[in-house]
């Protein structure tokens, strides 16, 4: 089950500005990491009867493994801009992979019981408010 580590992780990111003669819109490069130990909460429906009318019955099953250590890791593209004084638009999108890493006895597939990866996607946006004086 769950512990109170599993709601933490750590966050990083390191950014590049390109094209930066514009002081509205800054676009930049990205590489960002993202990493947690956390278990995973599998919901899924299997048939268990069939009713006299020959409709399939199915029974809901939640199902806790892990937990696993989480890496993920893209790089890609974003832009800040300022829409007011203090006021800005950051969003960013990148390609990258994922990686599970860990042992769960009641995994029977071996691959996995170790390490497993994906690709992954990341597509952020947000606002920001800067505090203080503006100093771009």
């Amino acid at each position: 089950m769950t512990q109170p580590i599993n709601y933490f992780g750590i966050s990083g990111f390191v950014n590049s500005h390109i094209f930066s003669n514009s002081k509205t819109i800054k676009p930049y490069i990205f590489y960002d990491l993202q990493a947690t130990y956390s278990g995973t909460r599998n919901r899924f429906f299997l048939p268990y009867d069939v009713a006299l009318d020959g409709t399939i019955l199915y029974k809901e099953h939640i199902q806790f493994w892990g937990p696993f250590t989480w890496v993920e890791q893209n790089i890609g593209f974003g832009f800040k801009a300022n829409l007011f004084d203090n006021l800005y638009l950051n969003q960013r999108m990148g390609l990258g992979s994922a990686f599970i890493l860990g042992y769960d006895k009641q995994l029977l597939d071996k691959y996995f019981n170790w390490f497993a990866w994906n690709f992954s996607t990341l597509f952020t946006i947000g606002l920001e408010y800067r505090l203080g004086s503006k100093t771009e």
